[in-house]
C-alpha cells in the first residue's frame, strides 16, 4: 500500500500537469488569434501615401576616414514615422552591399 502522503503529491502533481497543460493549450489558441488578427490587418491595411524622392544620403568610408553625402531613390511615405524608417532603409542598403564602404 502507498503511504497518503505519497497519494496527496502524485494527486497534487497530476492536477498541476493538467492545468499547466490547459494553461499552454489558451496561450497557443490566443497567440494563434493575434497572428490571424495581425495578418488579416496586414493585408487590409491601405497602401502608405507617399512619392519616389532623391535623398540625401551620409556614408561613411573606413579606408579614407571620411563621410561623404550620396544621392539615393527611395520611396518616401508622407507620414513621418514611416518616413524616418525608409530614409533609414536607404541608409542601410549602403552599408548591406557587397563591398560595403562601412560593413556593419
Amino acid at each position: 500500500m502507498i503511504p497518503r502522503s505519497v497519494q496527496i503529491t502524485i494527486a497534487f502533481l497530476l492536477a498541476t500537469v493538467l492545468l499547466l497543460g490547459t494553461y499552454i493549450l489558451h496561450l497557443r489558441h490566443s497567440e494563434e488569434a493575434k497572428t490571424q488578427a495581425v495578418a488579416a490587418e496586414t493585408m487590409a491595411a491601405p497602401q502608405a501615401q507617399g512619392q519616389w524622392e532623391k535623398i540625401r544620403i551620409l556614408v561613411a568610408y573606413d579606408d579614407d576616414q571620411a563621410l561623404r553625402w550620396r544621392e539615393e531613390t527611395a520611396f518616401m511615405p508622407a507620414e513621418r514615422a514611416p518616413r524616418a524608417r525608409a530614409a533609414l532603409r536607404a541608409v542601410l542598403s549602403q552599408y548591406v552591399q557587397s563591398p560595403s564602404p562601412h560593413p556593419l
